[in-house]
């Protein structure tokens, strides 16, 4: 059985996340693994907290169980999605992407603080290491987003190459959904003709016959891209963004000091960042 990763600080953010990936995990049918990474320390409070003989593990895998335990809804289907806990010690980075390497491991669920702690602990650390090490896709679900069925998903990319794998693993994932794709085409100062771009991409979605969605194709330039991505958007009711790109340079620009700090700070959609090797 496919496995959903939820790393958790026992936070609101980390509890919203935990909802949501409870709902893709229905959806599914995967098992669940709720994850708190220790860092070695307890907080002050965690240590007033700690009980007379107990282990800062035991409590720690004691709070955790608490943490699943209360966010089930007893007269939910949900409650029958598998669910496991773990604590591990270590690093945040270094042990979430050992566990994206697992063999049936489909993705990281975790959620996003916003305009707030954010920026400090996830973008510059968590988020974009992930996008470039993990094995596994990783969603951002931005603080206070409750699931709502993907009925429209946008996939920004630079094209470069329109290539086919990456495009036809999109569009298996929104299939499953049902859902209209939107192809955001992000313009960068050597980039290629977009007509050339959107033949491709169009010759590939009707190489076997009709394709059984809508779709809708749009160039932004990378001068704003967040405000451009943002916009269009809220325009069309998107539901998941999708950042997806198999090079590296290329994602790293996009998951640097800009465009993922401000994407998730000033959107409420829920994000997923796919990355592939050349």
């Amino acid at each position: 059985m496919k496995t959903i990763i939820v790393p958790v600080d026992f936070s609101k953010v980390a509890h919203n996340a935990y909802l949501f990936a409870r709902e893709i995990a229905g959806f599914f049918q995967y098992k669940l693994k709720v994850v708190h990474v220790y860092g070695g320390e307890l907080s002050a409070m965690e240590q007033l907290a700690l009980q007379t003989g107990d282990t800062p593990f035991n409590y720690l895998l004691s709070k955790l169980n608490n943490f699943v335990s209360d966010t089930v809804d007893k007269g939910d289907v949900m409650t029958k999605i598998n669910v496991e806990v773990e604590i591990i010690e270590g690093k945040v980075v270094k042990e979430l992407v050992k566990l994206s390497k697992e063999k049936d491991m489909a993705m990281i669920i975790a959620g996003t603080e916003g305009h707030y702690n954010w920026l400090e602990q996830l973008t510059g650390s968590i988020t974009s290491t992930l996008a470039q090490k993990a094995e596994c896709p990783v969603m951002l679900v931005p603080k206070g987003t409750k699931y709502e069925q993907f009925d429209n998903m946008l996939y920004a990319s630079d094209f470069s190459s329109a290539d086919e794998k990456m495009i036809m693993k999109f569009i298996d994932f929104a299939g499953l959904f049902d859902a209209s794709v939107h192809f955001i085409h992000i313009e960068d100062e050597d980039d290629v003709d977009f007509s050339a771009i959107e033949d491709s991409i169009f010759n590939l979605l009707f190489k076997d016959g009709d394709p059984k969605f809508s779709f809708n194709m749009v160039s932004i330039n990378g001068v704003d891209v967040i405000h451009g991505l943002n916009q269009y958007a809220e325009e069309n009711d998107i539901d998941l963004i999708v950042l997806v790109n198999r090079h590296r340079a290329w994602i790293d620009n996009l998951l640097g000091l800009s465009t993922t700090r401000q994407l998730a700070m000033d959107t409420n959609f829920p994000l997923m960042v796919y990355h592939f090797e050349d």
